[in-house]
């Protein structure tokens, strides 16, 4: 695996001077630790040779003001190189089968704007196909991402009990707050009325199993990424097959939603460096090529004439070398030119659509926007920073906590434990030591709180 390739490479003292996604393998104390004993670098202190990164962060940083508290370690500590969309965007989210909805007249999903509207498509759904069809299916986890039951103000993922929000100067856990009992009680309705796949616990990210249930025709709604639609309606056995967006769901039409979202600039890809680089200024320039306008466009694009090619318009189109191959377009891509799955760097995500057509797939991500209607009033700052000592009391208290969460938060969804049962259920992660890490994150928002005033 990669982790153990790394942790060979670090033992070795033998890192490679750039380390896609290396700060997720790091394992030896922090990553100030890794600086301090001469193994990362911190480039901080090369500064001077990226001014296309600096800009890029800078000035969205005007509008995400959670984005330099991220990227950044420390102020003046700065140790993983972040990967960034060329505009922000949030990439999955629910759709809809718009030729079911078509057969029953049942609308656009376009205008699905909340739960009680899903709700009653489902119903309808479930009424109007046979016994092997399932209206729904939700993932193992339930949340891939922050965003997809937003309309509860919590990120319902069973992963990890890591999901922090403030609620009237409150730090709260996502996973023990009463919007997750709410959340819980409308999906276990839901699990009670047949509307979701029994095979739910089976849907990891990328399962085979979610695809199988696609292609069969035996799926209405789904979380997805307009990057899969195409080929995910190619394969389905039904010729009418055609996934559409619902709209970011809320309680109500004019709810504003206060969590889940933020401008959207990370993607999955970052770098940490070697300090024992031969020649770190010239590696720093290399990177910072990267964030230009024109090296965002080679890493991206590759060479004229391999994947892409200019139309009769001066656009760049995708050849069909890149359209047919038997690796996928989109991963094709990502193995060729820039991987925004692992790699620093902008990420131009329309190339994914520079084909005949690819323009409904863009039009997607507006489908998904929450402009006029987010306020992000409970997201947790990023610029609240802990001392290791501190760092370390919260990670032993949280493990049994974290393990009591992933255990049984689901239980809730199917019924195997009753909502008479919540407050036992929370009260018992606060006796395991989570009662300690809050006390820990909210003196920590407290100060930081104090320190802006």
């Amino acid at each position: 695996s990669r982790a153990e390739n790394f942790a060979v490479l670090l033992n070795s003292d033998d890192l490679c001077d750039i380390m896609s996604q290396g700060a997720y393998y790091w394992t030896s104390g922090t990553l100030q630790d890794g600086v301090d004993d001469g193994y990362l670098v911190n480039f901080y202190n090369y500064r001077e040779y990226l001014p296309n990164y600096l800009w890029e962060i800078n000035s969205r940083s005007k509008i995400n003001a959670n984005l330099k508290p991220t990227v950044f370690y420390k102020p003046e500590v700065w140790i993983s190189m972040a990967g960034l969309f060329e505009t922000p965007i949030q990439n999955t989210g629910y759709m809809l089968r718009q030729d079911f909805l078509d057969e029953l007249n049942l609308g656009n999903a376009h205008d699905v704007k909340t739960y009680d509207q899903l709700h009653e498509i489902l119903t309808a759904f479930k009424a109007a196909k046979d016994e092997t069809f399932w209206p729904m299916m939700i993932y193992s986890t339930f949340e891939l991402a922050a965003f997809n039951w937003c309309g509860f103000s919590t990120t319902p993922s069973t992963t990890s009990l890591s999901y922090l929000r403030v609620v009237d100067g409150e730090v709260q856990f996502c996973g023990t707050t009463n919007d997750d009992k709410d959340l819980m009680t409308m999906l276990n309705q839901w699990w009670n009325e047949g509307l979701i796949d029994p095979n739910w616990s089976s849907y990891a990210a990328g399962a085979a199993a979610i695809g199988t249930a696609q292609a069969n025709d035996k799926l209405g709604c789904a979380i997805m990424t307009p990057s899969t639609v195409a080929g995910d309606e190619a394969l389905c056995i039904n010729p009418k097959c055609q996934w559409e967006p619902t709209q970011r769901l809320r309680k109500t039409e004019d709810q504003i939603l206060k969590w889940g979202f933020s401008t959207g600039d990370n993607n999955y890809g970052s770098a940490i460096f070697s300090a024992k680089c031969s020649n770190i200024p010239l590696l720093m320039t290399f990177m910072d090529y990267q964030y230009s306008d024109s090296g965002a466009l080679w890493c991206n694009w590759g060479p004229e004439g391999e994947l892409w090619y200019y139309d009769a318009d001066g656009k760049r189109m995708l050849t069909e070398f890149a359209l047919t191959h038997e690796a996928g377009t989109a991963w094709l891509q990502d193995c060729f030119c820039y991987n925004e799955l692992g790699d620093a760097g902008i990420q131009l995500w329309t190339r994914n659509y520079a084909y005949e057509g690819g323009e409904r797939f863009v039009a997607m991500f507006d489908t998904w926007s929450v402009k006029g209607f987010y306020q992000g009033d409970y997201v947790w700052p990023a610029a609240i920073k802990f001392e290791d000592e501190e760092q370390q009391i919260i990670n032993a208290n949280r493990t049994d906590a974290n393990t009591y969460f992933t255990e049984n938060y689901s239980r809730f969804f199917t019924g195997d434990l009753p909502f008479s049962e919540w407050d036992s259920y929370v009260q018992a992660m606060m006796d395991m030591g989570l009662a300690t890490v809050l006390e820990i994150y909210q003196e920590g928002y407290d100060a930081y709180i104090e320190s802006l005033s």
